[in-house]
């Protein structure tokens, strides 16, 4: 596996034009935006880049040779899923960096203790996205995932839109949110993390059986 781990990095990071290239992004956005929403940008950009080395390794049918290597599929996948939870981590922090600095160079205060629930449900909700783009791209490979996501980021967002145009819908939304103002913080940042943790483990063990059941 750390073989896996080492080709992923040099596909990243052939160059550090790619790194200059990110850190203008994100200074960028880091000014013309509110300063704390870079922290989830950085990460989500982290994590794509890591998701997008699937598609490497599916160039000129590449996969079949990967797979003739000391590799078995099972091992692929949890490299996958441990070096795109790496980066987006690498991402947060990162975002953070450049959140100080935007904040500090506009005179604004720096508080990241303030901030810190929001970085956490931030990552806990980029660690979904990422685990869901994988398992889309080992189903679906490179081409026929972005229209995948595109479709159901879709059914994600007309059935936003269906509940709240429910009658009821934005009152049970309102309860949930006092329920959980109510209840200890702890408590609501464990169960969320149980729930991110479980879905997380879920996506992994359908991209084992994704990638058992592919043939090359």
């Amino acid at each position: 596996m750390k073989g896996l781990f080492v080709k992923d990095m040099c596909l990243n990071f052939r160059t550090g034009k790619t790194i200059l290239m990110y850190l203008i992004i994100c200074f960028i956005m880091g000014f013309s935006m509110e300063s704390e929403f870079i922290i989830g940008y950085a990460t989500m950009l982290f994590g794509i880049m890591a998701v997008g080395t699937i598609s490497y390794d599916e160039l000129d049918n590449g996969m079949p040779f990967l797979m003739s290597l000391p590799v078995d599929r099972k091992s692929y996948v949890t490299e996958k899923f441990i070096y795109s939870f790496i980066m987006a981590a690498v991402g947060t922090l990162f975002g953070i960096v450049v959140y100080i600095i935007c904040s500090l160079i506009k005179g604004q205060n720096v508080d990241i203790i303030r901030s810190l629930p929001y970085v956490l449900a931030i990552v806990a909700v980029m660690t979904l996205i990422i685990s869901g783009m994988i398992v889309i791209e080992l189903k679906f490979g490179a081409e026929k995932s972005r229209v995948a996501m595109v479709v159901i980021y879709g059914v994600i967002a007309v059935i936003m839109l269906a509940f709240a145009k429910i009658p009821g819908g934005s009152d049970l939304l309102g309860k949930l949110i006092d329920l959980m103002e109510s209840v200890s913080p702890a408590v609501v940042a464990a169960v969320m993390l149980l729930i991110v943790v479980l879905l997380d483990l879920v996506l992994y063990l359908l991209g084992v059986k994704i990638m058992k059941n592919k043939e090359f």
